[in-house]
C-alpha cells in the first residue's frame, strides 16, 4: 500500500476536494495541516513556494489540480468516459477561478486581510458578490444539465466535491446569497450525507474557505 501525505494550510480550500476522494475511497492518508507560524520556514522547501504537496512514498507532487485529478483517477472518481473526464476539469478549472477572484474576500472573512486597506463593504460588492452570484448560477446549470442529482450524468465524481465545496465557502460567507439557490443547498447537504464522509465531516477543523 503506499503512503500518501498531504500537505496543506489549516483551512479547506484547495485540498479539501482532495481530502474528500481520499475520505469517500476509504484511504488513509496523512492530513498535514502547517500551523501558521511553520509555513515560513517550509515554504523555500517547496518545488514552486506554493501548497498543497501530495507526497505518495516520497515522491512529490504539486499543483492542486494535478494532485486532485491524480487521486480522483486512482479512486475512479474522474468521471464514466472521456467527455465526462473534461467537464469534471471543466468544473474544477471554474472553480479554481473563482475561488482566486474572491480570495481578498474570503481572506478578510477569515481575519487575515491581504491589505490593510480592505473593508467587509468594499471587497463584498466588488471581489466577492459578482463572483459567487455567477458561480452559484454556473453550479445550478450544470446540475440542471447532468440530470442525475450529481455534476456528471454518470454519477458521483470529484467535480461533486469541488461544487459542494464552493458552494459550502459561499454559505459560510454569506447565508442569505446561498439560499438564493435552495437547489444546490439540497445538493451540497446530499453529498455532505454520504457515508463514507460522515466521520471526517463530522469532526473536521471549521474554517470560513
Amino acid at each position: 500500500m503506499p503512503h500518501y501525505k498531504l500537505t496543506y494550510f489549516p483551512v479547506r480550500g484547495l485540498a479539501e476536494p482532495i481530502r474528500l476522494c481520499f475520505h469517500y475511497a476509504g484511504e488513509k492518508f496523512e492530513d498535514y495541516r502547517v500551523p501558521k507560524d511553520a509555513y515560513g520556514a517550509l515554504k523555500p522547501l517547496t518545488p514552486y513556494g506554493q501548497l498543497p504537496i501530495l507526497e505518495v512514498d516520497g515522491h512529490q507532487l504539486v499543483q492542486s489540480g494535478a494532485i486532485l485529478r491524480y487521486v480522483a483517477r486512482k479512486f475512479n472518481l474522474i468521471g464514466k468516459n472521456e467527455w465526462e473526464t473534461a467537464k469534471a476539469d471543466e468544473i474544477w478549472s471554474f472553480f479554481y477561478d473563482s475561488m482566486r477572484a474572491h480570495i481578498r474576500y474570503t481572506h478578510f472573512k477569515g481575519g487575515k486581510p491581504d491589505f490593510p486597506e480592505d473593508t467587509e463593504d468594499s471587497l463584498y460588492s466588488t471581489n466577492f458578490l459578482p463572483i459567487a452570484q455567477k458561480s452559484l448560477s454556473v453550479y445550478s446549470k450544470f446540475l440542471r444539465e447532468a440530470n442525475s442529482g450529481f455534476a456528471l450524468p454518470g454519477g458521483l465524481s470529484y467535480a461533486d466535491f469541488v461544487i459542494a465545496e464552493h458552494v459550502q465557502t459561499i454559505e459560510n460567507l454569506d447565508p442569505n446569497l446561498a439560499a438564493t439557490h435552495p437547489d444546490l443547498l439540497d445538493y451540497k447537504r446530499r453529498i455532505h450525507a454520504l457515508p463514507q464522509l460522515h466521520n471526517y465531516l463530522a469532526s473536521r477543523p471549521h474554517s470560513v474557505g
